[in-house]
């Protein structure tokens, strides 16, 4: 959310909370000709990621998952978890705990 503050009396039509997220553009328009300044522009909630990026990879939740929120991940059946078992969303993206890319193997072959 963007919450809106000023030093002076808030217009009617200003709103005081929008749905704009981490990572979203944000434009500001001159009404009547009158200069403006900008001294900050803070955009502090983090995205939430919306869809696993591994297929066929599973996770224990289902999506959306907030920010820094971790899942376990894990294989269709007959298939066993290569890689990393866990993820973390960080800024709209699953990002494997350990670094490594989480892949699913069929049971009795190894893949490198």
């Amino acid at each position: 959310t963007l919450t809106v503050s000023t030093t002076g009396t808030l217009p009617d039509n200003l709103p005081t909370v929008t749905d704009c997220k981490y990572g979203d553009t944000v434009q500001l328009d001159r009404v009547n000709g009158d200069s403006f300044g900008i001294y900050e522009i803070a955009v502090v909630e983090k995205q939430d990621c919306e869809e696993i990026v591994w297929n066929p990879v599973m996770t224990d939740r289902a999506f959306p998952v907030r920010h820094g929120t971790e899942v376990w991940l894990s294989c269709p059946q007959y298939f066993i978890i290569g890689g990393s078992s866990r993820a973390t969303c960080q800024n709209g993206l699953l990002q494997s705990t350990n670094g490594n890319t989480p892949f699913c193997s069929e049971l009795g072959k190894y893949v490198v």
